[in-house]
């Protein structure tokens, strides 16, 4: 797989997004906890190397970020031994201990237990360290957490921008209109300011865009053909710019307005997120508006914006990248916010009108 770098610091960058940039900046998530040092950022890893992210409670603290060269038949366990003081067990196929950071399975409640787990490129590995190889380019994070904060989380956005610069990027994009209806943006020849910023966004990202219609030829691609949508988009015509639009791409992104959001309208989506904490969902719907959830799932600060990776439940190798917005402001503020540094060792991420939001939130958060 190809993980392209990120946009060069020099890249041009609308200048009324720079003044947010920098007032989102001053006030971005934490990369360690009180008191400690965060290893400092390398960048997203060329075609010939690999990147070695390790933190833990979900990203609270970064132990190690280094890129090392590929080499043929290496393994995620070869990788972690070669740069870090690793001890296992069963058979050397279960990581005990990272650089002192011990596992306490079996030795505490089950609350309380904490584990070391690891993603490539932002998927939930499903076999042993010592059984993944790795190609040039990808990313491998290992964080240890407590199993009750999340021993289940199959996407993540901390290796942006892997997984999505793997392949095209098919943006399927919705706004709101006067009377509070949301609406497609895909037909040919329009465009929306909201598909507009995702359109330059994801460019600069280092990705390749499309522009691939809005919720229904979305939910009809996520579910595989399911019927959800499929009458409405033929009326459109805007089942034939989707299918024409994701031929060649590989993962999918979906904006969407947080006042077009309800389990009459957008079901899949609904039930997308549905799982909560469980699967890595740190956010919650209620009533238009959108707030953050802490790992245990307790309410944090409400959200203007957030962004979220989806795993297909049909082909584990497809990801959505989800993003949900009030309104086009709060969908500017978060996309500044969507890069490699940001992003390093992070679930997902919200934005408030000040601020960066972690996900998920602290648990010493105070619900406002």
């Amino acid at each position: 797989m190809t993980v392209r770098p990120a946009r060069p610091a020099s890249a041009a960058v609308p200048c009324g997004l720079l003044v947010i940039a920098l007032l989102i900046a001053l006030s971005g998530c934490g990369g360690s906890l009180p008191g400690a040092a965060a290893a400092p950022p390398t960048r997203p890893p060329h075609t010939d190397e690999v990147r070695l992210l390790v933190s833990r409670d979900l990203g609270a603290e970064i132990l190690t970020d280094t890129l090392v060269p590929h080499t043929p038949g290496m393994s995620v366990m070869r990788l972690l031994a070669e740069n870090t003081r690793v001890e296992t067990g069963y058979g050397g196929g279960f990581v005990g201990s990272i650089d002192g950071l011990r596992s306490t399975f079996g030795t505490v409640g089950p609350q309380e237990a904490s584990d070391w787990f690891y993603w490539v490129d932002g998927s939930l590995a499903d076999v042993g360290a010592d059984y993944t190889l790795l190609q040039g380019g990808s990313t491998v994070w290992w964080d240890f957490h407590r199993w009750a904060q999340a021993a289940f989380i199959p996407a993540t956005l901390a290796c942006f921008p892997a997984p999505f610069a793997d392949g095209g990027l098919a943006l399927y994009v919705d706004e709101v209109g006067a009377q509070g209806q949301a609406g497609a943006t895909g037909e040919v020849g329009t465009q929306s300011r909201a598909g507009a910023a995702l359109e330059e966004w994801a460019a600069a990202s280092g990705l390749q865009p499309v522009l691939a219609g809005g919720y229904s030829e979305w939910a009809s691609v996520w579910m595989d053909g399911a019927e959800e949508g499929t009458e409405e988009a033929t009326a459109s015509g805007a089942s034939e710019v989707a299918a024409g639009s994701t031929a060649s791409a590989t993962h999918l992104l979906l904006a969407l307005p947080l006042a077009s959001i309800s389990a009459d309208d957008t079901p899949v989506l609904v039930d997308s997120l549905s799982p909560g904490p469980a699967q890595g969902v740190f956010v919650t719907l209620r009533d238009g508006s959108l707030s953050a959830l802490t790992s245990t799932g307790a309410e944090g600060p409400p959200l203007d914006a957030a962004a979220l990776a989806l795993r297909s439940p049909r082909d584990l190798s497809t990801f959505t990248l989800l993003l949900l917005y009030r309104d086009e402001g709060a969908l500017e503020r978060l996309l500044l916010e969507l890069n490699p540094d940001s992003l390093r060792a992070r679930l997902a991420l919200g934005v408030d009108s000040k601020r960066t939001v972690c996900l998920p939130a602290p648990e010493t958060t105070t619900p406002k």
